[in-house]
């Protein structure tokens, strides 16, 4: 089973949120470390579910799962460009640049619960 079939079965939600500064504009308010609002076609902006170490950002029931967003987090994780994840994994360039900034500000050992160094 290829990647794009298993990314087709995903399930999203709608995420509730407000506004806050200090995090991207399309951010709004505190997130589980574990977790990154996108943007993605469809023109909603959710949280979606990166790294699943991050036990607060398993729990939640705001927390969309996508596995194309997973993927393209494990790889970004691994050095692969974001350019490359978009098309492979049928992503806006957007949404996955910031997906790979995300995993470069944490690295292979994930953001956990933990505050960055």
């Amino acid at each position: 089973m290829s990647i794009l079939t298993i990314a087709r079965h995903v399930r999203h939600q709608p995420a509730a949120a407000q506004h806050h500064p200090q995090h991207h504009p399309q951010d709004r308010g505190p997130q589980p470390r574990g977790c990154l609002r996108l943007t993605l076609r469809d023109g909603a902006a959710r949280l979606y579910l990166l790294d699943a170490r991050d036990f607060a950002a398993t729990t939640s029931p705001e927390v969309a799962y996508d596995a194309r967003i997973h993927t393209a987090y494990l790889l970004a994780v691994q050095g692969h460009r974001p350019e490359w994840l978009a098309q492979h994994l049928d992503l806006p360039v957007d949404a996955v640049r910031r997906i790979a900034e995300h995993a470069a500000q944490f690295g292979p050992a994930g953001p956990g619960t933990r505050p960055p160094e």
